[in-house]
């Protein structure tokens, strides 16, 4: 009897064809309070509070790809500094934390577009070492 439900449960599963295709968990897509993109930031993770395999590149177009087959709840860590053009002793600053949850299927992560938002605010320094 056993083996006829196991021989019936094993007949009513469908065969996955996975593909080998890299996915990112996530795209982080960054714009400042005025909403202007921003594209140039240090970004770092956690997943399920552990350190994330550190899978974090430019998106083409803007914005940033975070994590690689990854699911779970991620926590990710944005930096940014923008140096003044025609001031070297002044640059944007601003920092912000992104929390969401990257599910999956047999196959792969199913993929998440995070829009989040950063405050820069101006700053500037006496300090020569700051100053270049």
């Amino acid at each position: 009897m056993i083996i006829l439900l196991g021989t019936l449960f094993m007949a009513c599963q469908e065969d996955i064809a996975c593909t080998a295709e890299f996915v990112y968990s996530s795209t982080i897509n960054l714009t400042d309070q005025d909403g202007i993109p921003v594209n140039e930031a240090d970004v770092s993770y956690t997943v399920n509070d552990e350190d994330g395999l550190h899978q974090v590149e430019s998106a083409p177009g803007g914005g940033f790809l975070v994590g690689g087959e990854e699911a779970g709840d991620f926590v990710v860590e944005i930096e940014v500094r923008i140096e003044q053009e025609n001031d070297p002793c002044c640059w944007e600053a601003g920092s912000t934390t992104v929390e969401y949850t990257v599910e999956a299927d047999e196959c792969h992560v199913i993929p998440e577009i995070i829009d989040a938002e950063i405050e820069l605010v101006l700053v500037c320094s006496d300090d020569t070492d700051e100053c270049g």
